[in-house]
């Protein structure tokens, strides 16, 4: 869900509407909001580039309400939003209610949605698509690191976002590069952090020895979010100019593994990730989970 939410904040940025400076106001919806959060009071501001942060690596539930508003006023119209450009993305599975991924029966997502919208935000937002690298960052004396194992520890891995519910399980979609070739891994429904880490790096792993083998397999190019022409806008906060959305790159592999239905975001006795990650009760989140079995569906090359 917080890739959407960022998506959003993306397209505002590349509008001129706000920038990285801009600071972004907690109302008292915000602070309601469950953890995962930073514990905010209402009216208390952060920067833009902060939020963003706070949503990479904490995934910040009350950081993600305070985003909604700022871009589309209340959070249910930010959720209608959210919907509409999923469709115009191409994500025809993808139904939003709110702006964080706490658990709503309206809210639905599938593998292959997650896979194009991880694809758009880095080719339509490459200045930005660095922070989903960030491993850590501190904010009011407190130092706040990335649940996304596979940073600094897979190579070539350059981000992109975990998840859990504990209707969903443990969900991770990562980017990988290595000599210019793309790759794109969406893992849904892990019983644990663990599990969820160890098939994504099958996959990955997998793929990069066959690519190995038969470099032909997949196109090879320049990568626009690694090149220095992606950098000022994150350093001044200005919105990326006219051609930001690009075209004629390569298109990555697009490996999928997820259970054979779409998974609601739901769940009672609900965890936060970093609960669910330590252990904390997890017997009772893994039960709810459709198919803790992770397996692969599909594998969409493009060359």
């Amino acid at each position: 869900t917080k890739m959407m939410t960022l998506y959003l904040l993306f397209d505002s940025l590349r509008a001129g509407h706000i920038t990285l400076q801009t600071p972004l106001t907690i109302s008292r919806h915000a602070a309601a909001q469950l953890p995962v959060n930073l514990s905010l009071a209402p009216g208390m501001t952060m920067s833009v580039e902060t939020a963003i942060k706070a949503i990479v690596v904490r995934s910040a539930n009350d950081v993600a309400v305070a985003i909604a508003e700022a871009v589309g006023g209340t959070e249910g119209h930010f959720a209608e939003l959210m919907t509409a450009r999923a469709r115009e993305l191409g994500m025809r599975d993808t139904f939003y209610h709110n702006a964080s991924g706490l658990p709503d029966r309206l809210q639905i997502t599938t593998a292959s949605d997650l896979a194009i919208l991880a694809r758009r935000l880095a080719y339509d937002y490459p200045q930005y698509f660095p922070y989903f690298a960030t491993l850590s960052f501190n904010y009011r004396g407190a130092s706040y690191y990335t649940h996304d194992n596979l940073l600094g520890r897979f190579q070539g891995t350059d981000g992109i976002k975990t998840g859990y519910t504990n209707a969903s399980g443990f969900n991770l979609v990562s980017s990988v590069v290595r000599d210019g070739a793309h790759v794109i891994g969406v893992v849904m429904g892990g019983d644990t952090a663990r599990a969820r880490d160890n098939e994504m790096v099958r996959l990955l792993a997998t793929t990069f020895k066959r690519v190995q083998a038969d470099p032909a397999l997949i196109a090879h190019g320049t990568i626009p979010w690694q090149s220095q022409s992606a950098l000022p806008a994150m350093a001044n906060g200005l919105p990326p100019g006219p051609g930001a959305v690009l075209t004629g790159l390569p298109a990555p592999v697009v490996l999928l593994s997820a259970p054979s239905i779409n998974m609601a975001l739901v769940g009672s006795g609900e965890m936060n990730e970093d609960a669910a990650e330590s252990g904390i009760g997890l017997a009772a989140a893994a039960a709810s989970v459709t198919n803790a079995n992770c397996a692969l569906r599909a594998i969409d090359r493009r060359v």
